[in-house]
């Protein structure tokens, strides 16, 4: 029992947005404390969107509490609260006795049934006896429930029990194969005494049957005459003569993990059909375990046999393990010593790997330091896990020496050597030199510096595993070594050509000395060969030792010198402008002989008395040349680029004259220093321009006028020149005739004036009741005079031109009526306009002769009776038009016609209540109706009443009146069928086997009475309309009524009816089959067990079907007694996937009873189905 518990808590839609996004919880006990108000824990949720956490319960008291829980989002959001019952519970206390209480089908209360205690074993499981006594024989229901130590009582556990007479035997039963022949005409078996036994042995007969599978059906009776339900067995018959040998078998412990998928054994090849087989020692398993065996035989290589079964029990072992004395890192590895009871091999381990490892099951030390050695036995199928024993190690410093060779003698300039000296306990030794002026040590080798001796000196420091060792020191001799110069073939030098070094080098890097045998042709300057004239002359090289090296022998070459090459050394020419003075060029040759020039492009550059002369802009190259001596080679041509750049030039520009707009164009007085043409621009095209190459007068004003010129192949563009210019407005007159009289309505027209200027003449009216200006237009508004006045008002570069005023008169206008004659109209045409419209666009107005026909309203001619009218046009004129002469139409009213709607009157079922027949006139007036067949149907109160069966015809009919005429009658045919009628007819309860006859109940709407049947007469027969039960089972009760004259037939109505098979006191047998090799073939079958109770006792709380996990594929469909399907599921695995009692498409648990399966599984060779029942009790 706990105190604290951790609750899972999952968020669904509704509560938050994202579970990821969980911050908080906050949780509290029976009492909410408002939100933000409880305890408050900080989680993290996992990507599922769960989380855990411990509510702290040590304030509560024990029993029964509710824990509310409720989360809060990164956005601060909470969500809805989440309710769980919880139970607090003290620590356990440790007791064997337990005590309890039970009753049998009556629950008379907590304290107040039968009690009884037991004493519990050690796998916490504890047995007491229920007394039977006083209660009849049949099936009951026992209730039991437990106290604890605390005096806190347990859930009630519910068990069905069957109490059984003493004594009711079995004294006779029977077998069939394949087909029932009936109770008590199948295959006698006989019984030797009447016996209580529930499982029997028998011989089947099996001669008779073809090879194969077949089904064995078996049923006892007992003293008191009742028969036992069916059992059933799948069988196999082979006919297989020979003999029979086991040559397959495995093993596997409490789970099957299905047939050919267990343990393999070893079989001998000299195996008969029975076998001793051994099972490893090694086999994994518990404890207390059970054991399953199953053998294949040589009559088929996929068959398998029953599973045999063994309880196994392991023994206990114990290590001892002394205590292990402290070892020095070095020694050898070692074994641990410890010793196990049952002689089973024992693995030790090291807690820290680092100090020491195991190795082949002894210690072997790695460092110093201390570590616990563990010694365990895992046990195996005979002995259980012995209890891991330990045992500290300690591991001291080791000690070590130094072995190191004396040195050989060395000559200076040997090659560093490695010294060969090494220590016991394998760490790297180090050197060191007392005189490092003649050796030291690199990279743990020695290195000579210089002839002669020193001592070298072994040390090992030791570490964290070794003590230091004592150093080891051993004498170096180095003696002095010879030299030899090495002096290449000195190649052929050039006079002129830089002086050359030697390329002799001495086997001692000494530096070298030499000399020349002829001066006048090479000299030795700083080492280095001078050439001097051309010829040859030998060169010696000398070196003579030191401390360290033996004088060497010299060696000689000879020296060819030959004629020198030259090369021209060019600057780079400055930029420089067309016109500049003639200059030389910067030149020389490396031999200092005289050089020559040439120009590639005499168009930009000539050469003249050794200047360069520019002749135009542009590039050109000038070309060096120098053509040798007797001393040189001709040195090759060097060229260099000499650019040369645009002339500038300037530009002269006299100040501008004033000018009047309108006056001539004028030429600017202008000229380049370079003699090119110049070019003009105005800064303000409104005030001047310039029109071929002269400055034109446009507005009054000031502009710059530039003077340009752009340059040219050998000019620069000038820089530009600007001159003011002024120029004054001119004059302007305005020309405008006089205007003629207009009438009103006249289009917009143009008043005609001009100005001499060319510019645009603006207008405006004295009267604008007479005429406005738009859009520079005359637009007459009204009848009268008004005086028009022309302006124009200048610019910028003319002054106003003086107004001129001309007078307008403007005379009232005609207008006509156009009116069409009018369309005949009949009565209750809705009020329309009659058309007429005036030239004018003025509102016509109406008049009527006649009104008893037709009255004028609001504008609009309205029909007020049949007849004719005279309908007049008239327009009176206005302030601007003179009246329109009138204009008459006659207009002519007659009667409307109308019509009937009248839709399909659909089949009538007899009684049916007087209902509309739904006709219709367009003109809105009633429908009279008339029935051809009033046997069939009368009109009553314009409803259609039925009579009788059969049909009529139905007229619509409208007479019309003073406005419509009469509508075309129309008629619809009425059919009147049968009345409908259904059946009300309960489920049917569960019947005793020897229920007496009773009624379904089941009633008719119509009143006429039920008829039944029986699907099954061997359960149930109909008698006297009554149900009278025959036998145990199952059967269809069938409802039906026929009708008759004036009723169709009801449909039917089935119910299925469940008849116990046994009465109060009547015990069933079930009976145990052994047959060998029957468990399964090539593929595994499927067995499904007859009985499912879960009622948490652990048997039987699920419908187990065996070897169901050999078919991943398959569906389990079960269906109830009314014949529902209760639960269906794909996968089926009797253990995530199983039915414990809870319908997989309600969810509720089910009630006891009789229940169908129907599996459909995937073999290898296609799709199988298998079906049958099984029983549900709790």
């Amino acid at each position: 029992m706990k105190c604290i518990f951790s609750l899972l808590l999952l968020l669904f839609a509704g509560g938050l947005a994202s579970a990821q996004n969980i911050v908080q919880i906050e949780y509290y006990f029976d009492t909410d404390a408002g939100i933000g108000g409880n305890k408050i824990v900080s989680v993290t949720a996992a990507t599922d969107g769960s989380f855990t956490f411990n509510p702290d319960v040590s304030a509560l008291t024990k029993g029964y509490h509710m824990l509310y829980t409720r989360v809060k989002d990164s956005n601060n959001g909470w969500s809805q609260t989440v309710r769980r019952s919880v139970e607090v519970q003290p620590a356990p206390v440790t007791t064997t006795a337990l005590t309890g209480e039970y009753s049998i089908d009556t629950d008379a209360g907590i304290g107040n049934n039968k009690a009884f205690s037991i004493t519990r074993n050690a796998q916490d499981a504890g047995n007491f006896n229920i007394s039977v006594t006083g209660v009849a024989a049949g099936y009951h229901t026992v209730y039991i429930r437990f106290k604890d130590a605390y005096g806190v009582w347990g859930h009630t556990i519910r068990r069905s029990i069957q109490v059984i007479p003493a004594n009711n035997k079995l004294v006779s039963g029977e077998y069939f194969v394949d087909k029932d022949p009936g109770i008590g005409l199948g295959t006698a078996i006989s019984l030797s005494a009447q016996t209580t036994d529930i499982a029997q042995q028998f011989a089947a007969q099996a001669s008779s049957l073809t090879e194969g599978y077949h089904k064995l059906y078996v049923r006892f009776k007992d003293a008191a005459g009742f028969w036992s339900h069916t059992s059933r067995q799948s069988i196999e018959v082979i006919k297989q003569p020979g003999v029979i040998k086991i040559i397959a078998a495995e093993f596997f412990f409490k789970t099957d993990p299905g047939i050919g998928k267990g343990t393999k054994l070893t079989v001998p090849a000299t195996s008969s059909d029975t076998l001793a087989l051994a099972i490893p020692a090694n086999a994994k398993s518990a404890d207390i375990d059970t054991l399953y065996i199953r053998v294949r035989d040589n009559r088929d290589s996929t068959r398998w046999s029953y599973r045999a079964m063994k309880r196994m029990v392991k023994a206990a072992q114990t290590i001892t393990f002394a205590a292990a004395a402290t070892k020095k890192f070095g020694v050898a590895d070692f074994d641990p010593g410890a010793k196990i009871s049952s002689n089973m091999p024992l693995t030790y381990t090291s807690s820290d790997t680092t100090v020491a490892s195991i190795v082949a099951g002894k210690v072997h030390l790695k460092k110093t330091g201390t570590t616990i050695l563990s010694a365990s036995q895992a046990g195996n199928i005979s002995f259980k896990v012995a209890t891991t024993v330990k045992q500290t190690l300690t591991v001291a410093k080791g000690d070590q020496t130094i072995a190191f060779a004396a040195l050989p003698v060395k000559t200076y300039g040997s090659a560093d050597f490695a010294v060969s000296a090494t220590a016991t306990s394998g760490l790297p030794v180090t050197f060191t030199s007392a005189d490092t002026t003649i050796a030291s040590i690199v990279n743990g080798k020695i290195h000579i510096k210089a002839a002669g001796k020193c001592n070298i000196k072994a040390s090992q420091a030791g570490n964290s595993n070794y003590n230091a060792a004592k150093d080891s020191i051993q004498v170096l001799t180095i003696n002095k070594t010879g030299q030899q110069i090495g002096f290449p073939a000195i190649p052929s030098l050039a006079v002129g050509a830089y002086d050359y070094t030697p390329t002799a080098i001495a086997t001692s890097n000494l530096p070298l000395t030499y000399t020349s045998s002829n001066t006048a042709v090479a000299t030795i300057i700083n080492g280095r060969i001078h050439a001097v004239a051309p010829g040859t002359a030998i060169i010696t090289a000398t070196q003579a030792g030191n401390n360290n090296y033996t004088a060497a022998v010299a060696q000689t070459q000879t020296v060819t010198i030959i004629k020198g090459n030259q090369t021209i050394g060019f600057s780079e020419f400055q930029p420089v402008a067309y016109g500049a003075a003639d200059f030389a060029p910067k030149a020389y040759a490396t031999s200092g002989l005289p050089l020559s020039f040439s120009s590639s492009n005499t168009a930009i550059a000539t050469i003249i008395n050794g200047q360069v002369h520019i002749t135009g802009a542009g590039t050109v190259r000038i070309i060096a040349s120098q053509a040798g001596n007797t001393s040189y080679n001709a040195a090759r041509d060097t060229s260099m680029l000499l650019t040369v750049s645009k002339a500038s030039q300037t530009i002269t520009f006299s100040v501008l004259p004033a000018l009047q707009v309108g006056a001539a164009d004028i030429t600017p007085s202008a000229g380049s220093s370079s003699g090119l043409a110049v070019t003009f621009a105005s800064s303000n095209t409104a005030i001047a321009t310039i029109v071929n190459g002269k400055i034109h007068a446009v507005a009054g004003g000031s502009c710059t006028i530039t003077a340009s010129q752009t340059g040219n192949g050998n000019y620069n563009a000038a820089a530009a020149v600007k001159q003011t210019l002024t120029i004054t407005k001119g004059s302007q007159v305005i020309t405008f005739a006089a205007l003629s009289p207009v009438t009103f309505g006249s289009a917009d027209y143009s008043a005609g004036a001009t100005a001499s200027s060319g510019l645009t003449v603006s207008y405006t009216s004295s009267n604008n009741a007479v005429a406005t200006i738009v859009n520079g237009l005359i637009h007459v508004t009204g009848v009268g005079t008004t005086n028009i006045t022309a302006s124009q008002a200048g610019n910028t570069g003319y002054n106003a031109a003086t107004s001129v005023i001309k007078s307008l008169t403007v005379t009232k206008a005609n207008q006509q009526i156009t009116f069409a004659d009018i369309t005949p109209q009949p009565p209750g045409t809705a009020d329309f306009s009659a058309g007429a419209t005036a030239s004018s666009g003025l509102a016509v107005n109406y008049t009527s002769s006649n009104p008893a026909v037709a009255t004028i309203v609001n504008g609009l001619i309205h029909i007020t009776g049949v007849g004719t009218a005279n309908i007049t046009a008239a327009q009176a004129g206005n302030a601007y038009y003179n009246a329109a002469a009138s204009v008459v139409k006659t207009f002519t009213v007659t009667k409307a016609g109308q019509q009937i709607t009248f839709a399909t009157i659909p089949a009538t079922p007899y009684l049916s209540a007087d209902f509309a027949p739904g006709a219709s006139s367009s003109s809105g007036l009633s429908i009279t109706y008339t029935s051809s067949n009033t046997a069939v149907a009368t009109i009553v109160n314009g409803l259609i009443h039925i009579n009788g069966l059969g049909s009529s015809v139905i007229t619509a009919s409208q007479g019309g009146d003073a406005t419509y005429n009469a509508a075309a009658s129309v008629s619809q045919k009425l059919t009147v069928v049968k009345a409908k009628q259904t059946i009300t007819f309960a489920v049917l309860a569960a019947k005793a086997y020897n229920a007496p006859d009773f009624d379904a109940a089941a009633t008719a709407s119509s009143g006429l009475p039920i008829s039944y049947t029986s699907s099954n007469t061997a359960v149930a027969t109909i008698v006297n309309g009554l149900i009278h039960i025959t036998g145990s089972g199952t059967t269809v009760i069938q409802a039906t009524q026929a009708g008759n004259t004036l009723y169709a037939a009801a449909p039917a109505i089935n119910r299925t009816l469940t008849v116990n098979a046994k009465p109060a006191g009547t015990s069933v047998s079930t009976l145990a089959i052994s047959s060998e090799n029957n468990d399964s073939t090539a593929e595994t079958r499927l067995a499904v067990k007859q009985a499912v109770s879960p009622n948490g006792d652990g048997i039987n709380d699920v419908l187990v079907i065996d070897g169901i996990t050999a078919y991943a594929e398959n569906t389990v469909t079960l269906i109830d007694p009314n014949g529902l399907k209760i639960y269906e599921r794909a996968g089926y695995d009797n253990q995530q996937v199983v039915f414990d009692g809870h319908s997989s498409v309600t969810g509720t648990m089910q009630k006891p009873g009789t229940y169908y399966y129907l599996i459909t599984y995937k073999t290898t060779t296609g799709w199988k189905n298998l079906n049958g029942y099984f029983v549900l009790k709790y």
